[in-house]
């Protein structure tokens, strides 16, 4: 997507990225689902993310607010039309350090097993169900010093601009309740609901729900399958 307007991070700026995603996302019902001891939390999601932030290089748009990064976007766009090839790839190289990341710190692999039985959460298949072209956005992360400073506005609206101008559906996930009338705001209406038949571990709490959330061209609300 045009990109005028934004700071590109490159590599050198991941680990202060990877800090922003993880002030936003240590206490979202996902990660504490993945990973319920905080301690663990705080001490893995830091390494999650630059593997994330790494992976994505390959074929995502990966956008700051400005060179200070109060926050950031990471974006896919089926218009730009990148190779699946490459994608696929890197998916899967990145799922390995992924899990030797989490075997290191735990290697009663307990943690892995969860984000095992929790991959729908991690993944979006669902966007395959929908028609057309798509832009999906993957992180929509903000400093939490900055809340309230309009720096989501500004990470969000070229983005739903751009998708109006070529005519693409935006999609994205969120496990947190609190996040819908921001992007119902947007246009944004739950398309589905995911988490109901995602296995547990014998009395296993805590597991969130998955809202799929889409936006159509000039912010038209989905049909809900």
């Amino acid at each position: 997507m045009d990109t005028g307007g934004y700071y590109i991070p490159d590599e050198k700026d991941f680990p202060h990225l990877a800090q922003t995603l993880t002030s936003c996302f240590k206490d979202d019902p996902l990660y504490r689902y993945l990973i319920p001891d905080p301690a663990m939390r705080a001490k893995l999601l830091p390494q999650l993310f630059m593997c994330d932030l790494e992976e994505m290089l390959n074929y995502c748009d990966i956008l700051a607010d400005s060179p200070d990064m109060r926050g950031l976007i990471v974006l896919t766009d089926d218009a730009e039309h990148r190779s699946r090839l490459k994608k696929r790839w890197a998916e899967k190289l990145y799922e390995l350090k992924t899990d030797l990341v989490l075997i290191k710190a735990d290697p009663t692999m307990q943690t892995l097993e969860r984000f095992t039985r929790g991959h729908v959460f991690l993944e979006s298949d669902w966007c395959e169900k929908l028609d057309g072209s798509q832009l999906h956005i993957i992180y929509l992360a903000v400093n939490p010093e900055f809340h309230g400073k309009g720096v989501a506005h500004r990470l969000i609206a070229p983005v739903l601009s751009y998708a109006d101008r070529n005519r693409l559906t935006v999609t994205l996930e969120t496990q947190n309740p609190d996040n819908l009338p921001m992007y119902g705001h947007y246009g944004f209406g739950v398309y589905e609901t995911l988490g109901e038949n995602v296995a547990s571990a014998g009395n296993e709490t805590g597991k969130p729900t998955e809202y799929c959330l889409v936006r159509l061209p000039f912010g038209r609300a989905p049909d809900r399958p």
